[in-house]
């Protein structure tokens, strides 16, 4: 097939099958691979033990890279990868660690995993998170 490739990662707590009416329409001019990240969706659930959010993102982007090895997908030249949500952000991740054969990062909408608060103090809690600040 001549279509660029494109990997999609769905977000946290979805399966693939949710953008199916998404993935169905770049289809149209790319060759999709969209696979369920470790744990979520229909993957498997292995346990783990993660403690802080550089565990979580170790454990995401290491689960991709085992993928991408086992498939070799990323031996076959370029794609794009594109991630929503949890996806978006460990897209992010494997992109700055592995970045040989990524054509374009593609986000929607990504979140992660923050690290936790310095301060227990609710007021506090809010002026630091607030998105707002000059």
């Amino acid at each position: 097939d001549s279509k660029p490739r494109l990997l999609f990662l769905p977000g946290y707590g979805c399966s693939v099958t949710m953008y199916a009416k998404f993935l169905n329409k770049l289809r149209e001019s790319y060759q999709v691979t969209a696979i369920d990240q470790l744990g979520l969706g229909t993957s498997g659930k292995p346990e783990y033990n993660l403690t802080d959010a550089q565990d979580c993102i170790d454990y995401f982007v290491g689960s991709l890279r085992a993928w991408m090895l086992t498939t070799k997908y990323d031996e076959h030249g370029e794609f794009y990868l594109c991630g929503h949500s949890l996806g978006g952000y460990v897209s992010t991740f494997y992109a700055l660690r592995y970045p040989q054969n990524i054509k374009k990062l593609v986000l929607f909408s990504p979140v992660g995993i923050p690290p936790a608060p310095t301060q227990n103090d609710p007021a506090e809690l809010a002026r630091e998170s607030d998105s707002f600040k000059t």
